[in-house]
């Protein structure tokens, strides 16, 4: 009735249930009853190759592996009361001539022996546990990657969240929602708001002087004198303007570090700050060499 690897399954439960059978003891312990591919209910009706119930209530199932291993539900129902009995571990399963000797010679005592024990069976355990966490794992990267995408293009922006740092998918849409707030708040903080009207006017002003100038007639000594003075002035009007509105920016984006209310808006605060600063801290430094130095030759003057 039996052929291909199944064969191998068969003849070893039943090797397995008729030598218990026999003995009616096992692992030191008085046997109760044993069944053999039969429902068990307190086990959620799953049916071990081989089920053994000993007289003090504990238990073992047995189950023989040749092509497919034990499901997730039947390890987490099991647990380490499960005994593997792996047949792929031997080397003579292309031959049923030595699969014939080793049944013989008692190989299926010894390996049931060897796998009932708290170490192998701890061991089982914790290869079945590593492979199910890895598959939850796996899955949960893809999913995390594909909401991190979804809420990039829903929100219009991207943010750098780590994956370990995520436990539910959910928490990656109260982080885009709470940084889409942020931003709008920044929008609407009437430091950004009169900053953005001071670039308007100062480009205005700055259009406006480069239209005055273009119409001016070109050679008349007082033209130039008056285009070359008006060009200064507009030039000191422009760094005072500039230098203004770089003032802004920073304590704009110092106080954007102030009302962070997450470790990752705090770091694109900071970020956002650090790139300010590499750009144009030149200039904060060189207004305060300035004052220095003219504090330092009033006191020398004096």
């Amino acid at each position: 009735m039996y052929a291909g690897p199944s064969r191998f399954h068969h003849i070893v439960v039943n090797e397995i249930y008729s030598m218990l059978i026999q003995s009616m003891e096992f692992d030191g312990k008085a046997i109760e009853s044993i069944t053999k591919e039969q429902t068990v209910a307190h086990l959620g009706n799953f049916e071990p190759d081989v089920y053994v119930k000993f007289e003090d209530e504990t238990w073992f199932a047995i189950e023989v592996i040749v092509e497919s291993e034990p499901d997730r539900d039947k390890h987490e129902m099991f647990g380490m009361k499960l005994i593997e009995i792996n047949l792929n571990d031997l080397d003579c399963l292309d031959n049923d001539g030595d699969f014939s000797r080793w049944i013989q010679q008692g190989g299926v005592s010894e390996l049931l022996l060897a796998e009932s024990t708290l170490e192998q069976r701890t061991q089982r355990w914790k290869a079945r546990e590593n492979k199910w966490k890895g598959k939850d794992e796996r899955e949960f990267r893809k999913a995390f990657d594909n909401r991190m995408g979804v809420c990039a293009s829903r929100f219009g922006f991207e943010m750098d969240i780590q994956c370990d740092s995520i436990t539910e998918l959910d928490q990656i849409d109260r982080l885009f929602t709470e940084e889409k707030a942020r931003r709008l708040r920044l929008i609407r903080n009437p430091r950004h708001k009169q900053l953005g009207a001071s670039i308007k006017r100062h480009s205005k002003r700055r259009a406006s002087t480069t239209a005055t100038s273009n119409q001016t007639g070109a050679g008349d000594p007082d033209n130039e004198r008056s285009k070359a003075q008006s060009s200064s002035n507009t030039r000191r009007r422009s760094a005072r303007v500039r230098m203004k509105h770089l003032r802004a920016w920073r304590q704009n984006r110092e106080q954007a570090i102030d009302d962070a209310q997450t470790a990752q808006q705090k770091r694109d605060a900071k970020r956002e700050l650090a790139h300010f600063m590499s750009q144009h801290g030149h200039r904060f430094r060189k207004r305060t060499a300035g004052k220095i130095s003219s504090r330092s030759g009033t006191r020398q003057n004096r």
